[in-house]
């Protein structure tokens, strides 16, 4: 039997004895396989230690398409990302903004927070991740996996034609602004092309070139001349409709912000949808 205070039976993991009046109970010692389960508490999780070591206690998950996994020295994940997610940082607290976690992420099974955003000179976003805190409440999850990269890759590709769309209507905006309204405003709605802009600037040029034929006809009709270019003074019926109708596409874009296209490409359009649809059903 040991002495009070020497701990003995517990370092040699022997039955201590307890003296009960005439009872005799025997207490075995703790074994390792009776030992607790350790988890950080609460005031633990707060800190970066307790966010690596659950970290570290398993191995890192798996990325996917062109990412990759980095751990940190102090034993924290990183998503090294080829290119952006939308994933948001935490918010640290101060005196006027309270404290906002960063994006909820699933990947393998787990809940991660995106602790910071970090981009790379080569183009690359640095994730750093940690364990979701159940202090606080998920509001939307962004999943992390082989189909949601796939979904996100196609979009990207899908973002890069329209932008390439884009800026080639931008270049050919005086031509693509003849195009009638409905044209132009599809392609406004599919790839963000510019609309009202493009009719504008097809419009503005032609209404000049009508306002110098209707004055070049002005200036002929009282016995003198213009030293114009011939493209610049066209006919008189052709300046006339230039004029007008470029008038009505200026008034229609600024005065209406609805782009509008030109008079004869417009019921050339409308045409064409009758002759293939003659019920008027729009298909």
């Amino acid at each position: 039997m040991c002495a009070r205070g020497t701990g003995v039976g517990f370092r040699f993991r022997l039955p201590r004895v307890l003296f009960f009046g005439p009872q005799v109970l025997l207490v075995p010692a703790p074994t390792p396989r009776h030992l607790p389960n350790l988890h950080p508490g609460p005031r633990a999780a707060k800190s970066g230690a307790a966010l690596s070591w659950s970290i570290a206690a398993s191995p890192p998950p798996r990325p996917f398409g062109a990412d990759r996994v980095e751990i940190e020295p102090d034993g924290g994940l990183v998503l090294v990302a080829a290119t952006s997610k939308s994933w948001t940082a935490r918010t640290a607290r101060t005196l006027t903004v309270a404290e906002h976690p960063g994006t909820a992420v699933e990947w393998g099974g787990r809940v991660y927070e995106v602790r910071d955003a970090i981009p790379t000179a080569e183009g690359s976003i640095r994730y750093r991740l940690s364990p979701w805190d159940d202090r606080h409440a998920i509001r939307r999850m962004e999943r992390y996996d082989a189909v949601t990269e796939e979904i996100r890759e196609i979009e990207r590709r899908d973002l890069g034609r329209d932008h390439e769309k884009r800026r080639l209507t931008i270049l050919l905006a005086p031509l693509a602004g003849l195009l009638p309204r409905d044209v132009q405003k599809r392609m406004e709605r599919d790839f963000g092309a510019p609309a009202v802009a493009m009719t504008i600037s097809s419009a503005v040029p032609l209404f000049g070139i009508g306002f110098l034929g209707i004055v070049g006809i002005l200036v002929g009709m009282a016995g003198a001349t213009m030293p114009l270019p011939r493209w610049l003074a066209p006919p008189p019926a052709l300046a006339i409709y230039l004029f007008l109708v470029s008038a009505a596409r200026l008034m229609s874009a600024v005065a209406s912000g609805e782009p509008l296209g030109d008079l004869i490409v417009e019921l050339a359009y409308a045409l064409a949808r009758a002759v293939r649809n003659p019920s008027g059903s729009g298909r």
